[in-house]
């Protein structure tokens, strides 16, 4: 090949960009197709046609040999020579050292390429091709330093979606898989301004705005989020609508000099998104320093709780309701326990809260559901008492889709007679959509299972919007018992809720009794039943056990006198 001289370069200089334009825009079809089957192109003399001759005009050539940069299965591009003054034959060697050159550049290519899915991967969710956490926290790193440079603000938005493990649950992962693609795809085609949106991890997306003019701004951005979800969303051949909470975290630098770190940003937008969820869901919570903060010892316990169903953890305690009128034992209310392997017996006051708000109490419904039968039945089955059993539903688990089938499944697998189980529901859950309830508990209804409100009278509701739903059983709170002796107004609502229960067929049960005084008056009122420590504590299923021996003796003494 011919050394180049000055005009030449000159020439090359003013070569047009070749790069990413079409074959067919310059009418070489045929060396397109000649290098996609992997040949060589010897462009020179009379062999040429108009519009090569012509590209060769334009790019100041009299000569070129073109092989292909072969990549995977195509041809990815290709590498020539051009001689500018000579329109000559190229030789096999000048070939080789051609191909030679693209091999080279096509490995170079495939380990480029290869980088840069790794990268890809390292920094993006492969399910909604969003960025990922670690990108988030490099983005965030990078938005906080700049934000200290220009005195600017940052805000940090934490988006999850309201009941999608009731979805998953429900309608099963594929379609909530379907559901975080079409949430993640709305979102970026919906939402403006200048934001990085990534996938935190299961149904939480997290938001990072940089250049922040004011509050007022960033809550005008989660009421985008809202609006974009608000449509319903078209997964296999049905229309889902869904909600979504959002916590914001939002740091001017200009006024907090104090360092701050990604880490406590994040938390502070996850611990507003949990007060959001708290406050009913569909809403949005502003980050302040009022909002109660998990401690790690609730973190950890929250971890833990995941495993307490599987490692058998949990236990079942029984406390005995009585008859107020013979004293005779009428049912009991399984009470959920946590026997932890390292801590002991922690409180349900410690742990169902950690529960509802994770989600988890769903799951420890349906164990203490499954368990509080199995062992009903099998007292029944050692010949004692039958007896009702009362089981908390919680507003989550009252909300399941598959309820109704659940209880009746597992009826079926414990052979326990629908007649002795009880179902609690507290006043709130069920005042929430009156019509909804009315429906489930229908349904409930015709399974021939007993259904109760539990802590009447904390739900400011009244009986007139209970009165059509099919209950058997008011639950009078404790707090009402509670405070009976030193509060005239509790021992009038207490005898209102008595009369106007027993004027529409239902069972009064007391709970929280722990003084003869409460039962003296309980009984003047003519409440039906009670449960409390007056008469007895929970019990361990061993502990019940001998109870309910004892009161098979005293039902039938003759038998007991015969054994």
């Amino acid at each position: 090949m011919l050394p180049w001289h000055r005009s030449s370069q000159l020439a090359l200089c003013s070569q047009e960009i070749l790069h990413n334009q079409s074959y067919a825009h310059y009418g070489l079809q045929g060396w397109s197709q000649q290098l996609n089957q992997g040949k060589a192109i010897y462009g020179s003399g009379s062999q040429l046609t108009m519009s090569e001759k012509s590209w060769l005009e334009r790019n100041h050539a009299k000569s070129v040999l073109m092989v292909p940069i072969w990549q995977g299965q195509r041809c990815w591009g290709h590498v020539d020579f051009q001689d500018c003054q000579t329109d000559r034959q190229w030789s096999t060697h000048e070939e080789a050292v051609l191909f030679t050159m693209a091999a080279s550049l096509s490995r170079s290519l495939h380990r480029q390429q290869t980088d840069e899915m790794m990268r890809y991967r390292t920094t993006h969710d492969l399910l909604t091709t969003l960025p990922n956490r670690l990108f988030f926290d490099q983005e965030l790193a990078a938005a906080l330093k700049t934000s200290y440079q220009n005195q600017g603000t940052i805000a940090v938005l934490f988006l999850d979606l309201d009941g999608f493990k009731d979805i998953n649950d429900s309608l099963g992962h594929a379609i909530g898989d379907l559901l975080l693609k079409a949430v993640a795809q709305r979102l970026q085609d919906h939402l403006e301004g200048d934001y990085c949106l990534a996938r935190w991890g299961g149904d939480k997306f997290i938001f990072l705005l940089t250049q922040v003019q004011s509050n007022h701004a960033v809550e005008q951005f989660a009421g985008q989020c809202f609006d974009a979800l608000q449509a319903p969303f078209s997964l296999a051949q049905m229309d889902l609508h869904i909600s979504a909470s959002v916590g914001i975290s939002i740091h001017h630098a200009r006024t907090n000099r104090s360092s701050l770190d990604s880490e406590v940003l994040i938390r502070e937008a996850d611990t507003a998104l949990y007060y959001a969820k708290s406050q009913g869901r569909n809403r949005y919570q502003i980050y302040k320093s009022a909002l109660v903060v998990k401690t790690p010892e609730l973190l950890l316990l929250e971890q833990q709780l995941y495993h307490a169903v599987n490692n058998n953890e949990l236990r079942l305690a029984y406390q005995p309701q009585v008859d107020l009128c013979t004293g005779a034992l009428v049912g009991m209310e399984a009470l959920v326990r946590w026997q932890h392997p390292k801590r002991g017996l922690i409180s349900p006051g410690v742990f169902v809260p950690i529960a509802e708000e994770s989600g988890l109490i769903v799951n420890i419904g349906e164990w203490v559901l499954r368990e509080a039968c199995r062992q009903n039945q099998q007292w029944q089955m050692m010949g004692l008492p039958p007896l009702r059993m009362g089981v908390n539903l919680s507003p989550q688990q009252f909300r399941q889709s598959r309820l109704v089938e659940t209880i009746a499944q597992v009826l079926a697998k414990t052979d326990l007679s629908p007649q002795y189980l009880e179902l609690e529901i507290t006043e709130s859950a069920v005042i929430e959509d009156i019509d909804f309830t009315q429906s489930l508990m229908r349904e409930l209804n015709r399974l021939g299972i007993q259904l109760s409100i539990d802590d009447f009278g904390t739900g400011h509701s009244s009986l007139s919007r209970l009165q059509f739903l099919p209950l058997d059983t008011l639950k009078i709170d404790q707090s009402f018992v509670r405070d009976w002796s030193h509060n005239s107004k509790a021992s009038h609502i207490i005898a209102a809720i008595v009369a106007l229960g027993r004027s529409l067929g239902l069972t009064l049960i007391a709970e929280g009794v722990e003084q003869q005084e409460q039962l003296e008056f309980l009984r003047s009122i003519h409440c039906d039943y009670a449960q409390g420590f007056f008469f007895h504590r929970p019990l361990s299923a061993d502990q019940f056990t001998l109870l309910l021996r004892r009161e098979s003796r005293r039902l039938c003494p003759e038998k007991a006198n015969s054994a």
